[in-house]
């Protein structure tokens, strides 16, 4: 049994020691202790037969799952997926309104031209990231400006294959296969090397980023760059016929965060919703983090009213992540939530994972238990902020909660820690 000891005095000290790694302008005050009352629910199971019983549970519409035990069998995902932000947020964009002949040859290292780049997608003010293609030619033209000299790289699936390239790095850009941006002080166009330590080599203009750097990739690019010290225009030539572009965006080293996939063809905007009111939803997950949920840009998520989420067995773990801030935890449980953490300890989990979120001071979680024996219990992610976290109780073995070193601003006050509260990166 675990004991509930004084976890004041063990969060006191971890933020009076923890200095700079603290995230700024994020509140955190004294624990206190609530009680979350038992659950009472009728068996049932279909959320008013918005499910079929087995298999995925996609949700594009208004779903609710009131007083009765569900049983899901594969992944949850509600809504599809809008068109993000502007800056690196999760969604997809349609970028036939910036197509342009491209010319495969050293850009000009203009900003202006072509007339066609999108607007800036990133959203750190010392960053710029500017895109147009051609898709008859299946091509890219892009513009940087990495004006605080800082390492950061964009990774970018050419071949339209997560399961080719890069493999292990981080689930924000495993699957990509060319990089562009500063690496080691080098700016230009990367191709990712397994065999060189899992870092990418440069390639010199005009040359092609194929299987001679890794035997995983099998669509060729040709890369060009024009670039100062602070500055790039890269143009991408990508054999074959268009492929949607995912691209990931990675702080040296390797604090990544994001994506946006840029598409040749309309995106769907079908707006999902998931309410739990006093309802128990069970994942039946196989193996640890095989199976969970996903909640798009354009999706939303409520547990209300002594709501549970839990694995099946009770012990597996299972992913839940937030690409929006259209979710709220009240008066509930989440219980062995946990996603894998690649960056520090393959062995590690992290808890349900909010990313490139802005809560705009909205309360997400409030007088709830989350709990997870194995690793972290709420993650904050880069860009993540605003949040408001309140009278909540969090068990773990491991620790609290995560917050990335761009995720701030946030509210979080009169928690109860079973274990400890950790921010850094």
């Amino acid at each position: 049994m675990k004991k509930r000891g004084n976890y004041f005095v063990l969060l006191t000290l971890f933020v009076l020691l923890a200095g700079s790694l603290l995230i700024l302008n994020t509140e955190i005050q004294s624990p206190t202790g609530l009680a979350v009352g038992e659950i009472h629910i009728q068996t049932g199971g279909d959320c008013n037969g918005a499910y079929s019983g087995s298999g995925d549970f996609n949700i594009t519409g208004n779903v609710t799952c009131d007083n009765e035990i569900v049983i899901i069998t594969g992944n949850i995902t509600v809504g599809n997926g809008s068109t993000p932000d502007s800056y690196f947020a999760q969604g997809e964009y349609d970028l036939r309104t910036n197509s342009a002949n491209i010319t495969i040859t050293t850009p000009d290292l203009l900003r202006t031209t072509p007339a066609t780049y999108t607007g800036d997608w990133d959203s750190n003010v010392t960053h710029e990231f500017l895109i147009t293609m051609n898709e008859t030619d299946n091509e890219l033209q892009i513009w940087l400006n990495l004006s605080d000299s800082s390492d950061y790289i964009y990774f970018i699936d050419v071949d339209g294959n997560r399961s080719s390239g890069v493999s292990g790095l981080d689930t924000d850009v495993d699957g990509t296969e060319v990089v562009v941006g500063k690496l080691n002080g080098v700016m230009g166009v990367f191709c990712w090397n397994l065999s060189d330590d899992a870092l990418a080599s440069i390639v010199p203009n005009g040359s092609k980023c194929d299987a001679n750097y890794d035997s995983g990739i099998t669509t060729n690019t040709t890369g060009f760059t024009n670039n100062t010290a602070t500055t790039a225009e890269i143009v991408l030539d990508v054999d074959g016929s268009w492929k949607d572009k995912y691209i990931g965006e990675v702080v040296i080293p390797r604090a990544s965060d994001g994506y946006t996939t840029f598409r040749n063809s309309t995106i769907l905007n079908t707006r999902g919703n998931l309410t739990l009111i006093n309802a128990t939803l069970y994942l039946n997950v196989t193996t640890n983090l095989s199976r969970g949920i996903t909640i798009k840009s354009n999706g939303g998520v409520h547990i209300k009213n002594n709501s549970r989420v839990a694995p099946l067995d009770n012990q597996t773990n299972y992913m839940f992540v937030s690409q929006s801030s259209d979710i709220s935890v009240y008066n509930s449980t989440i219980d062995e939530v946990g996603v894998q953490k690649t960056q520090t300890n393959a062995d590690s989990t992290i808890g349900l994972t909010l990313t490139g979120v802005d809560c705009q001071g909205k309360t997400i979680i409030e007088r709830s238990t989350i709990s997870n024996v194995d690793g972290y219990l709420l993650y904050m992610n880069l860009f993540t902020k605003n949040c408001t976290i309140i009278n909540n109780t969090f068990i773990s073995s491991v620790a609290g909660i995560l917050l990335k070193s761009g995720s701030q601003y946030h509210r979080i006050t009169g928690n109860n820690f079973n274990g400890f509260v950790e921010k850094f990166e």
